[in-house]
């Protein structure tokens, strides 16, 4: 069965996208720390959120996000599904964070992956998550689109 492209959305349909993305995330973030990961700390199917900590590059404030880590050959890897996003920045211009996953903190370096690293990653983390992640990478297929971060412990 021959693959169609994704179409891309509209300008007001990117917006809405965005907004309803935007409140998930607050949601999610918002349960997780309530129940300690008990709520939140697992996104439908099964796979493990943790949330990403990092100081904002403009405000100085605290930015927290649910993401996925990605462990391949012992090494753990952020990877931004939806492209150059605030978090990615931000943890690009901080170059540190924390990691929280069900109650424990985690303190890490984040180094950011030259675009010839990125497209093995890239993939390990789509046939982990496909049905999570699959159309964000069909809309930015490109992997010099998506940051990769390995994480060092501090």
């Amino acid at each position: 069965m021959p693959k169609t492209a994704a179409k891309p959305f509209t300008p007001a349909q990117e917006r809405f996208g965005t907004t309803v993305i935007g409140l998930m995330s607050a949601a999610n973030v918002w349960l997780y720390r309530l129940t300690g990961g008990w709520l939140g700390g697992r996104f439908p199917g099964g796979a493990p959120v943790c949330l990403v900590t990092v100081r904002g590059r403009k405000s100085g404030q605290w930015r927290t996000v649910g993401v996925f880590v990605l462990e391949r050959d012992g090494t753990r890897y952020l990877i931004a599904p939806r492209g150059d996003t605030q978090w990615a920045r931000n943890l690009r211009a901080a170059g540190e964070g924390e990691l929280r996953r069900r109650g424990r903190v985690e303190r890490f370096r984040a180094v950011e992956l030259p675009d010839e690293e990125k497209p093995a990653l890239i993939q390990a983390y789509v046939d982990r998550w496909r049905w999570i992640v699959r159309n964000e990478f069909a809309r930015l297929p490109d992997p010099s689109d998506h940051p990769v971060f390995r994480l060092e412990s501090r």
